[in-house]
């Protein structure tokens, strides 16, 4: 498998779901997770979801910076953002004679669930969820990544949560995150604002209800403090 395919193949792993169902009942906010060289943790964000996290370590472009080691001579140093990305979510419906458990996955590792799925690598007793182009969106546009690369203050285009995205400067000076052509949404999804307040970032009127719904969930990795 790939490493993307065994990164999302935790979701289904049986510690990790042991992990879990403590988790919802009286474990801590997070959990740490050690699997294939990568750390992971679970990250419980509301009553109602537990978020699997991968820990990413992005080097940031334009920022190497040659310094004085010393006896070592002249080195570069890196600018890196190290933050934690979900790959997915646990949501937990009480029943009356048991706990019904469904994973959701968000679009970046789309494909990987439906490899594991083909290749019987998924346990059947799973409900496998993917959620809409518009949550998958707002997920994308509040990403650590655009958040990074909208603070260049240029138009540029980039890949984040699986999705084409493109970043365009308005009159105002602001740097607007649309969706690709290609995927037939009109409008903006976000107005970067970074420089007016700490938090910086407006949803536009449509996603503010999506984007709430998502901020509460942990998913929304621009608004969260590198690690």
């Amino acid at each position: 498998m790939t490493i993307e395919q065994e990164m999302t193949s935790i979701l289904f792993s049986k510690k990790t779901i042991k992990k879990v169902r403590k988790q919802f009942k009286k474990g801590p906010e997070k959990i740490p997770i050690e699997a294939f060289d990568i750390t992971f943790r679970l990250y419980k964000a509301t009553e109602t979801n537990i978020n699997l996290e991968a820990l990413i370590i992005m080097d940031i472009e334009n920022t190497e910076k040659e310094i004085d080691m010393g006896n070592l001579g002249i080195g570069v140093m890196h600018k890196r953002a190290v933050f934690f990305k979900p790959i997915g979510f646990y949501t937990l419906k009480k029943g009356v004679f048991t706990d019904d458990l469904n994973i959701t996955v968000v679009r970046e590792y789309e494909k990987e669930i439906d490899f594991l799925i083909q290749n019987k690598k998924v346990p059947k007793t799973f409900r496998i969820n993917k959620l809409t182009l518009q949550q998958n969106a707002v997920i994308a546009a509040f990403s650590k990544e655009t958040r990074l690369e909208a603070a260049k203050n240029i138009d540029r285009s980039l890949v984040s949560n699986g999705l084409m995205l493109d970043i365009y400067m308005t009159i105002e000076g602001y740097p607007e995150v649309f969706l690709d052509d290609k995927y037939g949404v009109i409008g903006a999804i976000t107005k970067y604002r970074l420089y007016d307040k700490p938090w910086g970032i407006d949803p536009i009127v449509e996603y503010k209800e999506v984007f709430d719904k998502l901020y509460a969930m942990g998913l929304l990795t621009a608004s969260g403090k590198d690690v």
